[in-house]
């Protein structure tokens, strides 16, 4: 199910339908402006892409996926991601895998 991403922790009003939440029953995504950029599996482990620090925008979606996953607030923004990266508590994926996990949940007839 694909829904838009409405801010809880963001100042913000909305998001303007540039941010979107892709759940299923073993994963949930992020899609920021049509670029796949995280995935949390149901256990709470967090993959990004490579699209993950590409703009302040992309970076504020995440943070607010992040958060309402029960990310701590220190733990959601760029410098502590970055750590996280270099010490294996997140890891990186691609688009493509996130994009063919979702064709792989998605029922085929």
């Amino acid at each position: 199910m694909r829904t838009e991403l409405t801010p809880t922790y963001d100042n913000h009003k909305s998001f303007y339908k540039k941010a979107y939440v892709i759940s299923y029953s073993e994963f949930t995504a992020l899609e920021s402006y049509g670029s796949l950029i995280a995935v949390v599996d149901k256990g709470g482990k967090l993959e990004l892409t490579e699209c993950w620090a590409y703009s302040a925008t992309t970076s504020r979606h995440l943070a607010e996926f992040l958060r309402q996953w029960g990310f701590a607030p220190e733990a959601v923004g760029r410098p502590a991601l970055r750590k996280f990266l270099e010490h294996g508590y997140v890891t990186m994926t691609t688009e493509r895998d996130i994009k063919n996990r979702i064709f792989d949940a998605e029922p085929h007839f």
